[in-house]
């Protein structure tokens, strides 16, 4: 037989023995990575990522910082050099940017850069090996590609909150605890954001880098990125001193450097470093030689006197603790080996520096600058900031024995009225008679309808302004809109908000001469070298509360749970300012803390011409009380593009006490919008001697208290201005087609949609369904009052009302008897409805039948239950009674479904009066159950945050009811039918997540008013069936406080199903 010629196809062995090989060079390449980490998330990611790409990417990194450490030097030439001989490509990324945000070197980036290039010569002349090894400056690249990486920023910061960010605070040497500054915050969310920059297989950090590197892979489950990073953590090489978990530089004398020399090294180790005879556990000088001396030289030798045992060669760590704690190696013997042995390793390092002139030259400069900088904590002026200090335009206190002209004094007594505040009068006038055209910043975050306090007011603001010779830059804030959330944080969403908004105040008259729109995500795209390193400086020289203080712009209090996204806000919208060079800040009351943070900025960086504030009067709801005009009540609010019919029911509706001026809607919108636009209002009256024309707001109100202006009149009057100002709006939104079809997609979006819109097709098309689609859309919670309305005009059949607790004229709905073979459903909301009694008032109740309920729902979907239910404990029956409100039924799977238990009590002889409203602003929810819903947890945060999840044990998962009710109520809410066919369900795990920890009874979560339930089931129904399998849901449970109130929501999504 003829031998196989090299051509020839293979044989099955030959593959076999070609598979075999692959194997085994995998394993051998797996061998030498996990060597490096002290421990690997995860192993088989790790052979499975080795198998499948001959060179991974590793992420590795540095905080340029002062002089190098050998637990910074050897440890990681050690590990980079088995990297790449396992074939990967090690990116080494210089943490320029970070060592600023941490003020390392007074956050000089100059000075940075050079200890950046003194740590590359260390690593050149250490041997590490360059083949496969990248050196990344990180503000190189994130300047040459921040078009990827901010947003990437934006997204981290905008998934985790504040706390959850915190606890990654060891990265930088801080703790939860300290004194942190924004930058920390902003310092996290990018280094998560760098190994996904980067495309990194692997993140190869130390220990104390974990937090952050499982962040980044919580993130990519979250996201449902596919290549997650494989985390290699090395272990902390420790001071020379007793208790020094972690090499430090902040004593010198207790770390050994890269070019000590051979003195320094001997004094360190033999003088001054710990090491107790016989104690091998926290020995530094044991540890050094197990993971620097053997991984480097593959041995160990003691030389000693024969008398003490002669020269002893070890080759690994097991043999050397042995003889230690047998007290056959002896401390000083151990300390000399381990000096030997150290020095032997610097000494090409140590002779690089002397003969290299390059190399001496950055010595002599890294050194020269820890001697200047070592004890001062003095934060460096930026570049940036150096700038602007040189555009001194007005000088403190320069305009206060300045003459005007009588233009100038024109043009401030006009940009001074628009302000219900301004700081500092002085400024403003100095700077009109020194510019000729200053610059105005004014802004929104699109993120809805536009009201009248948003639309007729910045009308008549920016017409002043430019009339005065400003030119107004209008920041379209669409990335500080995906910052707060708004619109679920989708930015193409955002960005037709924003053209709506835009078309509104064109067709509202604004003077487009010296107007200028600019959206921030393209601003900021375009000049995010000069945007970002000043946002980082401005985040580094504030503290945490200090920004907290500024949680009023977006609407937030200073006690809400935040996101950090939430925190890099005020320090971006700060940073606008000074990007758009503005000479004047013309925002709302809401926005003076963030506009003061500017100024206290310039005071920080000596810059003289400090933004001039200008705050505009907030215009309150029309209802008692709303000193904001909000959209969260439609009915408070007028919109700009409102029908006369809407604003004339909401005008006459408005609150409006008579001859009382202080809090009252009305006369403020005449002052504010009526008085600005027109300079008169006219009051018609025929029996009161015919019309009468006021041009100062002082005579309305002195008419209104005296009674001669009444209410009625004054409605009257303003209703008429009022459509007046908003009639060219409604036209253009008539008749425009492309103004026509950004409103009808903002209401869409905002919920307010026709039933016959065709992005909702046949789904319910109650107010409080299409309220939950819009929340699922835009990732919003149903938020604030909620109130089932009633249903009018229909007969009960004769029978006895269902619903005793029902308190309204009306009746409730046709009511019918019912038997639950028919409605499970209807029995499932009636059992809901019966928990929610027993939660609050620690009863067992058990459901026995149902009595009679609602035919019809209202336009809520609301449901009123009777049914009877049996006390075991007892033995006796009693009527329950409840009212039930399905919030978005039949959505499509990723949607969330929401559930309102608005009533559940036994029933009454007399009728009492109920409270259906739902209160999620109740201060009993905290914020952290009023995010979007939370992805499934991974194994790692649950382990990372133990005290936050408790795993129930199986014994309790049977004998909780109210567990098995949660998986039907699961079921039935992707079934949507009787589960009769998909019976029995089987409970497998369940998962209970609070915000609070319940350290000392973990199993009290289960009693939580609020809580997140983690819910793992089988429907062990025939496996022809289409639901049969396994399934998974979450559901989140919250009570505002009320009794008999409970809200339930089920998050059904591709990724958990």
């Amino acid at each position: 037989m003829a031998a196989p010629s090299d051509n020839a196809p293979p044989t099955q062995a030959s593959s076999l023995a070609s598979k075999l090989q692959i194997s085994e060079e995998v394993e051998r390449r797996y061998n030498m990575i996990k060597s490096v980490g002290e421990q690997c998330i995860n192993d088989d990611e790790l052979r499975d990522l080795l198998a499948k790409k001959a060179a991974p990417v590793c992420y590795d990194g540095f905080e340029p910082s002062g002089r190098m450490h050998i637990a910074q030097g050897l440890m990681k030439i050690m590990n980079v050099n088995k990297l790449t001989s396992a074939g990967c490509r090690v990116k080494i990324w210089i943490a320029d940017w970070f060592g600023f945000m941490n003020n390392k070197l007074g956050g000089d980036l100059k000075k940075i850069r050079i200890v950046g290039e003194y740590y590359k010569e260390i690593f050149q002349a250490a041997g590490m090996n360059g083949g496969n090894v990248e050196f990344l400056w990180s503000s190189d690249e994130i300047n040459a590609r921040g078009d990827e990486y901010w947003p990437l920023v934006m997204d981290i910061a905008c998934r985790n909150s504040l706390a959850k960010i915190k606890r990654c605070m060891p990265i930088m040497g801080h703790s939860e605890t300290d004194e942190l500054s924004a930058a920390h915050v902003l310092y996290v969310c990018m280094q998560c954001a760098d190994p996904l920059f980067l495309e990194a297989d692997i993140c190869q950090l130390g220990m104390d880098q974990q937090t952050v590197n499982l962040l980044a892979r919580d993130y990519c489950d979250e996201t449902e990125r596919g290549n997650k990073p494989v985390i290699l953590s090395h272990h902390m090489l420790p001071g020379l001193l007793q208790g020094q978990t972690k090499m430090s530089t902040s004593d010198p004398s207790s770390v050994i450097f890269m070019e000590d020399d051979e003195a320094e090294v001997n004094r360190k180790i033999r003088k001054k470093a710990f090491c107790l005879p016989k104690i091998v556990e926290g020995n530094p000088c044991l540890e050094y030689v197990k993971y620097i001396i053997l991984p480097w030289f593959s041995e160990f030798t003691v030389e000693r006197d024969e008398k003490f045992g002669g020269n002893k060669t070890f080759s690994n760590f097991e043999d050397i603790a042995a003889d230690y704690e047998r007290d056959q190696l002896h401390p000083t013997d151990l300390k000399k080996a381990l000096s030997k042995a150290l020095n032997k390793i610097l000494q090409p390092i140590r002779d690089h520096f002397k003969t290299n002139n390059r190399a001496k030259n950055l010595l002599k400069e890294v050194n020269n600058l820890l001697k200047q900088d070592h004890k001062s904590n003095r934060v460096v002026p930026t570049a940036l900031s150096k700038e602007m200090e040189a555009l001194s335009v007005n000088a403190p206190s320069s305009a206060s024995g300045l003459q005007m002209s009588e233009e100038v004094e024109k043009k401030y007594n006009i940009v001074r009225s628009i302000g219900e505040e301004c700081i500092q009068e002085d400024e403003l006038k100095n700077l009109l008679a020194k510019k000729p055209t200053p610059i105005c910043y004014d802004g929104f975050e699109p993120s809805g309808r536009m009201h009248i306090a948003q639309g007729v007011m910045k009308v008549t603001n920016v017409n002043k302004l430019t009339s005065a010779d400003c030119k107004v830059k209008i920041w379209i804030a669409d990335w500080f809109a995906q910052l707060n959330n708004k619109l679920g944080g989708d930015l193409e969403k955002i960005k037709v908000v924003g053209e709506y908004f835009k078309e509104i105040w064109e067709a509202g008259g604004m003077n487009p001469e010296k107007v200028e729109f600019l959206w921030a995500s393209d601003e900021i795209s375009t000049r995010g070298n000069t945007y970002w390193p000043l946002v980082m400086d401005i985040a580094r020289r504030n503290n945490l509360r200090r920004i907290l203080r500024c949680g009023q712009i977006m609407g937030r209090s200073e006690t809400e749970v935040l996101s950090a996204a939430q925190i890099l806000y005020p320090c971006m919208q700060c940073a606008d300012i000074f990007l758009l060079e503005a000479d004047i800040c013309q925002l709302g009351m809401d926005q003076r803390k963030v506009n003061m943070l500017a100024r206290e900025y310039c005071d920080d960086i000596k810059r003289k011409n400090k933004p001039i504030i200008l705050s505009h009067h907030m215009l309150p709801g029309l209802r008692q009380g709303q000193e904001k005009m909000s959209k969260s009540d439609p009915s408070s609010a007028i919109f700009m593009e409102d029908e006369e019919d809407a604003v004339n029911k909401k005008i006459s509706e408005a609150h409006c006490p008579e001859r009382t001026v202080a809090g009252n809607p009305c006369l403020e919108y005449v002052k504010y919008l009526v008085l600005p636009r027109f300079n008169e209002f006219v009051v018609e009256n025929e029996k009161n001697g015919g019309n009468k024309t006021f041009t100062s707001f002082e005579d309305i109100a002195a008419d209104y208290e005296s009674g001669e202006l009444s209410r009625e009149d004054l409605k009257k009057a303003l209703i008429k201005a009022l459509n007046i100002m908003l009639q060219p709006v409604r036209h253009h939104f008539k008749t425009n087609e492309r103004a026509k079809n950004l409103l009808k997609q903002v209401k869409v979006w905002k919920g307010m949609a026709n039933k016959e819109s065709s992005e909702l097709g046949n789904l319910p098309t109650s107010p409080m369904a299409k309220r939950a689609r819009t929340c699922e859309t835009t990732g919003e919670r149903l938020r604030g009052p909620v109130r089932v309305p009633r249903s009018i005009g229909l007969t009960n059949r004769g029978l006895a009302y269902g619903f005793d607790l029902y308190y309204n004229d009306d009746p409730p709905t046709l009511l019918v008897p019912c038997t639950w073979s028919k409605n499970y459903g209807i029995g499932l909301y009636g059992r809901i409805g019966l928990q929610c009694y027993n939660l609050q008032k620690g009863t067992n109740l058990k459901f026995k039948r149902l009595e009679k309920h609602s035919t019809k729902d209202t336009s809520f979907f609301s449901l009123y239950i009777t049914l009877e239910a049996t006390d075991p404990a007892t033995g006796s029956v009693c009527s329950f009674q409840t009212q039930f409100g399905d919030a978005g039924r039949r959505i499509s799977l990723g949607a969330r479904i929401t559930w309102l238990t608005l009533a559940s009590t036994i029933k009454q002889i007399y009728n009492q009066p109920i409270d259906d409203v739902w209160d999620e602003d109740t201060p009993g929810i905290n914020e952290f159950y009023k995010v979007p819903m939370p992805k499934w947890f991974s194994d790692e945060a649950r382990e990372r945050d133990s005290k936050k999840y408790y795993v129930v044990p199986e014994s309790e998962l049977h004998d909780n009811d109210w567990l098995q009710l949660l998986m039907e109520v699961a079921f039935f809410s992707k079934a949507d039918r009787c589960l009769d066919a998909y019976l029995p369900l089987e409970l497998k795990n369940v998962v209970v997540e609070t915000f609070e920890d319940y350290t000392t009874e973990p199993s009290e979560k289960l009693k939580a008013d609020n809580a997140i339930f983690y819910i793992s089931y089988k429907c062990c129904s025939d496996p022809s069936t289409p639901l049969a399998g396994d399934h998974r849901a979450i559901v989140r449970k919250t009570m505002d406080g009320k009794p008999g109130h409970m809200c339930l929501e089920v998050a059904l999504t591709k990724e958990q199903e």
